[in-house]
């Protein structure tokens, strides 16, 4: 049997394939548009449920160890926040901007894996 959260992504896929391939087709102008909205949006939704875990916790990891303690994932962002807008931490500072990178990588990869500068950027990651 799949796990609560593996189901729920295989129901909120179908919904978003009925509304792409079944619903749109059959109208037009704004409704269509609005269905392919919700299709996109419901398609994000499950790449979240399926890797969304996995990313939070690279990001935690990541925080933990730029910043070298522990905390809830909100607390450890809200810090690095505050330590980049005081000044405290920059480009200078080791592991930001590769820390910075991965995380907006894999938000990319959830909320528009399609978009162009995500692909060149996976395919630069992959030649290397």
């Amino acid at each position: 049997m799949d796990s609560p959260l593996a189901e729920t992504a295989r129901l909120v896929s179908l919904v978003s394939r009925y509304l792409r391939d079944d619903l749109r087709p059959e109208i037009e102008g704004r409704h269509a548009f609005l269905s392919l909205v919700a299709a996109n949006l419901l398609d994000g939704l499950v790449r979240d449920l399926e890797t969304g875990g996995e990313a939070a916790q690279a990001r935690k990891i990541g925080l933990v160890h730029l910043l070298g303690r522990e905390g809830s994932e909100a607390e450890l962002t809200e810090e690095l926040c505050s330590r980049i807008a005081e000044g405290a931490f920059d480009e200078t500072t080791p592991g930001l901007l590769n820390h910075l990178l991965k995380t907006t990588m894999g938000r990319l990869e959830i909320d528009q894996p399609n978009y162009a500068a995500y692909r060149r950027e996976r395919a630069f990651e992959t030649d290397s």
